[in-house]
């Protein structure tokens, strides 16, 4: 997690961030600039806001995991997209645990799209007045691509279908009646 100043280089920089117990440790590794772009934090549940923007200002790299954090109840049970979101990250989608799932990068993304939408709605039918919009298909296949490349380092090597990187493309048929045409295409107009 801390490899840019250990004396010998860890495998990964990664580390799995869950809930209010690590706040003293991200706050001490931060007062001793042990944070930065090379650390990706996965999950980062539970976290206070001011967490979340310590992992900002040192540009932290952020991935979430839509289907484990519900279903393993990581903390408050819901993946930190919106939280991520709401603190200036960009955050990465991980499939977190493929023995479990397999690696369904789609099923991340539609489980994401419903989980952060539901939760919205219901903080608007509560009457809260700072309610998030709706994440759109288009946020979140970022999210998946070009965010993912970047938190593991290859953005700019993959992540975009931009000449000169590496990629594949997966064409697909919008076969579902469920997401509208404005969904799709990232217009805001109909989707709230």
């Amino acid at each position: 997690m801390i490899r840019h100043h250990t004396a010998a280089p860890l495998s990964s920089p990664e580390a799995e961030i869950f809930g209010p117990t690590m706040d003293a440790i991200l706050q001490d590794f931060h007062r001793e600039g042990l944070l930065g772009p090379d650390n990706i934090f996965n999950h980062c549940t539970g976290l206070y806001s001011e967490i979340w923007q310590i992992l900002r200002d040192a540009g932290v790299n952020v991935n979430v995991c839509p289907r484990s954090d519900a279903q393993y109840a990581m903390d408050e049970g819901m993946f930190a997209y919106q939280n991520a979101v709401d603190h200036a990250i960009k955050p990465a989608i991980s499939i977190d645990t493929e023995t479990s799932y397999g690696g369904d990068m789609f099923a991340e993304m539609r489980v994401a799209f419903s989980l952060q939408r539901a939760a919205a709605q219901k903080l608007r039918y509560a009457g809260y007045m700072h309610a998030p919009d709706p994440v759109l298909v288009q946020e979140l296949l970022t999210a998946a691509t070009l965010s993912g490349a970047h938190c593991a380092g290859l953005g700019h090597k993959t992540g975009s279908l931009t000449p000169g990187k590496r990629g594949h493309r997966l064409d697909t048929r919008q076969r579902s009646k469920l997401v509208s045409v404005e969904q799709r295409c990232g217009h805001r107009g109909t989707c709230r």
